[in-house]
């Protein structure tokens, strides 16, 4: 999809910011090779540059990657796919926040076997993405609404549970070492929270539409959600993320 990166910088920071507990789990030490997966506009990349790690900056999209350069010109960055991307050299570690959602359940195994193979033996792997049941009002309330219309509704995103995403790592070579589902209803202080988020994040079942039913199906989701999203003036996103750590296993 092509992204509006500016837009998002400037109002959807806090997927980033949220990110930055995700840093905690890395042990490597600094000067280690480190990859941010599907870095979007380099925030935590940047971070993790001043943590002291050799890191590389991949992400498929073009307008985000030119924020990503713009802000941090001495970053190497990298415009690739991440599930087919491999390094030249493996790394030390592989980091990853609020990607790997975007990638269809059918390439998830070859996602997996590409982030094994960028990783020495006993390199780390530490991601968070979404986890079952993320936003699932929102997507309930817009599959609806999309029936109403004579219209069918298709997930964009894969959100797993530990259950379902621990053998997954197993068969692409790597053992979980932490895993955590929890939910995070998330804060957002704009009017229209539900309608941003819808035309930001959730355009790809839309394909085809016009703009102005887009806009209007995205603001009847809002006001069917506000009686379970809208508390004391805020907005929250029913988000659940799942939150883990694995290593590449040593070869057979």
């Amino acid at each position: 999809m092509k992204w509006n990166a500016k837009q998002y910088e400037q109002q959807f920071q806090f997927v980033p910011s949220y990110g930055e507990e995700l840093l905690g789990l890395l042990t490597v030490k600094p000067g280690s090779r480190v990859i941010d997966l599907g870095c979007g506009n380099g925030a935590l990349t940047g971070k993790l540059a001043e943590a002291g790690y050799d890191v590389t900056g991949v992400d498929a999209s073009p307008e985000m990657l030119a924020l990503a350069r713009k802000n941090h010109p001495r970053i190497s960055f990298i415009l690739a796919d991440a599930a087919s991307y491999r390094p030249d050299h493996p790394a030390d570690a592989v980091f990853s926040n609020a990607m790997m959602h975007w990638v269809p359940k059918a390439r998830q195994d070859t996602l997996l076997q590409n982030v094994a193979a960028s990783l020495r033996t006993g390199g780390e792997f530490v991601f968070e993405m979404g986890g079952r049941g993320n936003n699932a009002l929102i997507h309930g309330t817009l599959g609806d609404l999309f029936r109403e219309r004579g219209l069918e509704y298709r997930m964009p995103f894969y959100f797993p549970s530990i259950g379902e995403y621990t053998p997954m790592l197993e068969r692409a070579g790597m053992a979980a070492d932490f895993s955590a589902q929890f939910r995070r209803p998330t804060p957002r202080k704009s009017e229209h929270a539900i309608v941003d988020w819808i035309l930001m994040f959730d355009r790809e079942p839309f394909g085809g539409l016009p703009e102005e039913e887009i806009r209007s199906i995205a603001a009847e989701a809002e006001k069917r959600l506000k009686d379970r999203l809208f508390q004391d003036g805020v907005w929250y996103l029913d988000y659940v993320r799942l939150r883990m750590k694995a290593r590449r296993r040593p070869d057979p």
